[in-house]
């Protein structure tokens, strides 16, 4: 079975969609990354926070980790991200390239985890607890971010 990562970008909506798909058909894991805009830890309005959502992996294919690999190449193409606009940065010469999805130099992930993924899941990634726990559809949650 050959398993394939795509990933798709909409400028519209600013939301960047994972997915790992077996022989190009079923998706076995998806999540999806949006850019919420103002970070509110920061007067800064260009400084964007970006929303990692619906995380979600086919029930036959849960233990076999493609969700934490989209996690993984998640993070590491918002670290690509960071680094070109950093050397943006430094060639025009200024503090913040603006525009486009993915954000600034310095945008942190955010989430809502259900809270008996923040161990074993989210938290060796690099995320942190950030707010108490709260119910969404009658399940614990907790919101974590990752700077």
């Amino acid at each position: 079975d050959k398993e394939n990562t795509g990933t798709g970008t909409s400028s519209f909506f600013e939301t960047s969609s994972l997915g790992t798909r077996k022989r190009n058909t079923e998706y076995l894991a998806y999540l999806r990354v949006m850019d919420e805009g103002k970070n509110n830890d920061n007067d800064n309005a260009n400084d964007k926070v970006r929303r990692i959502g619906r995380v979600v992996t086919a029930a036959q294919h849960r233990g076999c980790g493609y969700s934490r690999l989209l996690m993984q190449h998640a993070i590491e193409d918002q670290r690509v991200r960071r680094r070109q606009r950093q050397h943006q940065c430094q060639d025009a010469q200024k503090g913040v390239v603006e525009g486009g999805a993915g954000g600034d130099v310095s945008s942190p992930f955010v989430l809502d985890a259900q809270s008996y993924l923040v161990d074993s899941f989210y938290r060796p990634l690099g995320f942190t607890v950030c707010g108490p726990e709260f119910l969404e559809d009658g399940i614990p949650h907790k919101p974590m971010r990752m700077d």
